[in-house]
């Protein structure tokens, strides 16, 4: 009778088992199915091209260049960076509770991305280290904008986001914007004579030349470099006060890595620029001494920083003529 009831129980077993996976083999087939049954579209990132979901949901993002793109479109983010680092105020939005921290620009949190489920994730510039890792969780495409390439990188960044969140048209209309802003600012900024970029860090000084990370002044604006500096790298060159002088640009662009990302503290650009040196420069004298928004600059970097500089620039161009 036992051995009757045992062998009862195995069988009972047997078929709940055969149930619970016929169910869960359902339960795949039907989110395959799903999933084989959106549209797809073809795109073009920074490693070549792909084959991507269109409207992808809980779409996860950690590339700020690209944040700072989408806040154009009308396309929920479910996930992105959330981190002391100081976002302008057009992307304060993905700090809030419609979003979930995904990490930090570096270091993604694997573990909460993948409870997301997300369809896609776009990654790439700090986080690209971690996109072989991100692609265990879910496809994931590169759509920063690596330094010196800004131009084709962002045009390549907004066509493929254009197709991907079905908004061709209002990629299009964006791009097309974004040329002519830039075409008619060069135009005077050509006219405009030599220039600096210098980025403030813990009070010292460091500067940008044409084809670096904040070349986009010189290479698309016109601005003729006020020193050829060979360091195209992320730190830029050192820089001092004397050689700032030295220099004597026509033009100083200035903003402060500490304001970008959070330095307790430290002092403002306007306050490190305060310099008996930079007073006897031509830039201090002819009033031309432009200081840029830390947070667009440094840590968005995308379209929205850039149309905001041409407009920061274009205004200082026009109250000079």
């Amino acid at each position: 009778m036992a051995l009757f009831l045992a062998s009862k129980k195995r069988q009972y077993f047997s078929i709940a088992a055969l149930a619970f996976s016929s169910l869960f083999l359902q339960a795949c087939s039907s989110d395959a199915k799903e999933a084989s049954n959106k549209t797809q579209v073809e795109i073009t990132d920074n490693s070549g091209s792909h084959t991507v979901i269109q409207k992808p949901e809980n779409l996860v993002v950690l590339d700020t260049r690209t944040l700072d793109a989408l806040t154009l479109f009308d396309y929920p983010v479910a996930g992105a960076p959330q981190t002391s680092a100081a976002y302008p105020t057009y992307m304060a939005g993905y700090l809030d509770q419609d979003h979930f921290n995904a990490g930090s620009f570096f270091e993604p949190d694997y573990e909460r991305i993948n409870q997301a489920q997300p369809e896609l994730i776009i990654a790439g510039g700090r986080s690209a280290d971690a996109i072989p890792e991100l692609n265990k969780i879910a496809q994931t495409v590169d759509l920063s904008i690596p330094f010196g390439d800004t131009v084709p990188a962002l045009d390549r960044q907004m066509t493929a986001l254009g197709k991907i969140l079905g908004q061709e048209a209002k990629a299009a209309t964006l791009l097309t914007d974004f040329h002519q802003r830039m075409n008619d600012v060069e135009k005077q900024g050509e006219k405009a004579g030599t220039a600096l970029v210098v980025m403030i860090n813990g009070g010292r000084l460091s500067a940008y030349g044409a084809g670096s990370r904040f070349g986009f002044i010189y290479d698309e604006l016109g601005f003729k470099p006020a020193v050829d500096l060979e360091n195209k790298g992320k730190h830029g060159n050192p820089m001092s006060f004397e050689l700032i002088l030295k220099t004597n640009p026509d033009w100083l662009f200035v903003f402060s890595r500490d304001q970008a990302i959070g330095t307790e503290g430290a002092q403002t650009a306007q306050q490190v620029m305060n310099n008996p040196l930079i007073q006897e420069t031509k830039a201090q004298a002819n009033d031309h001494v432009i200081y840029l928004d830390a947070g667009a600059m440094y840590v968005a970097g995308g379209y929205n920083a850039y149309m905001q500089l041409m407009d920061q620039v274009e205004s200082a161009l026009k109250k000079d003529a």
